[in-house]
């Protein structure tokens, strides 16, 4: 409720005022004291074009849009640094995985202290799935991980299973649920990756025999930031490797084999993988 209302620019006695409750009872649900009664709840859901069901059964927000990079200017009554204002290309849904992963190793207190203190932004702004940032807190948030040595390599399969679950792909479920084969979720996912980021444009080049050949090309706005330095170029070269094997397969789910042709963090143009689907 206390993210919604920031993304919203509104104050507790605005919330209030729009459930007919108080604001002493709106600060209380907020700081989670209090339980909201369900027409309270309901009311609010209404009132914000949110899923009540889905926001209780995940514990996020998503609005399922699509990103499109450009210049964040609606973050509400947010704190998030100019430095991650522009070219915002990146969902939240996209970079919650590692922050996932950094609180099951160190606690909800301790995130909620990186990102505040040491990021200087605002953790409620990760509630919301669809909310954009640029690449460059990925690149920071990365870099910061693997200097106080809370992140390597051999992470990525624990923070692929994090993207895999239910709550961080929310609205995305059914679309996965509905595909049968491992083959039919990496289709999917090519196909809705917009609603992941919208850096790079990933295309399915060809599909030969039970392969298919898939090509990664960052869009114009990725020459402002330096995202192919060598430590954090070759981390997210991996981390998206890892994404293309893990979201929407389910754990009982063969895991898919990637062979990498091209890499544009080893000089070329774009990436091309043959991934080999069973």
């Amino acid at each position: 409720m206390r993210a919604v209302r920031k993304k919203a620019g509104l104050t507790q006695t605005d919330i209030a005022q729009k459930l007919e409750t108080s604001q002493s009872a709106v600060s209380k649900i907020e700081a989670g004291s209090l339980a909201p009664p369900l027409m309270i709840w309901m009311q609010f859901c209404k009132e914000m074009g949110i899923n009540p069901v889905e926001t209780l059964e995940t514990g996020y927000v998503d609005f399922n849009r699509v990103q499109k990079a450009g210049k964040l200017d609606e973050i509400g009554k947010f704190k998030v640094p100019s430095r991650y204002l522009t070219d915002c290309g990146t969902s939240v849904r996209w970079v919650l995985p590692i922050l996932k992963f950094y609180e099951s190793r160190h606690g909800e207190e301790a995130l909620e202290k990186m990102l505040s203190k040491t990021m200087k932004i605002d953790p409620d702004f990760f509630v919301i799935l669809d909310h954009s940032i640029n690449i460059q807190f990925g690149l920071d948030l990365i870099h910061q991980l693997i200097k106080t040595g809370d992140l390597h390599p051999e992470d990525l399969m624990t923070i692929g299973h994090f993207a895999s679950g239910p709550d961080l792909l929310a609205s995305m479920r059914p679309v996965f649920d509905r595909a049968i084969t491992s083959r039919d979720k990496l289709l999917s996912l090519i196909s809705n990756f917009n609603r992941y980021e919208a850096n790079f444009i990933h295309q399915v080049e060809s599909q030969p025999d039970k392969n298919l050949l898939i090509s990664v090309s960052p869009q114009e706005h990725l020459k402002h930031f330096d995202y192919r330095n060598s430590e954090l170029g070759s981390f997210l070269c991996e981390y998206k490797k890892t994404f293309l094997k893990s979201v929407g397969v389910r754990s009982d789910d063969q895991l898919l084999k990637i062979d990498e042709h091209q890499c544009i963090f080893k000089g070329a143009d774009r990436c091309v993988y043959e991934i080999q689907t069973p």
